[in-house]
């Protein structure tokens, strides 16, 4: 998406849900994004997201699960 990166303050220190050799890894970055629908009709306010790279899809938006 070539959104401009920003550090995290704080990394965030996570493990991965399938543990293999029981790597963690650290998220530094965040972009700032703000989501519109095809028509441009609804927009939603502009929210930091996490970066976190080899996910199974490009963008997950949501509450976590």
């Amino acid at each position: 998406l070539s959104l401009k990166r920003y550090r995290l303050r704080t990394p965030i220190i996570i493990d991965t849900a399938l543990k293999q050799n029981n790597d963690s890894s650290a998220l530094t970055d965040y972009v700032k994004l703000r989501c519109r629908d095809v028509n441009n009709f609804w927009t939603s306010r502009t929210v930091k997201a996490v970066v976190a790279p080899s996910l199974c899809s490009p963008m997950i938006l949501g509450l976590p699960f």
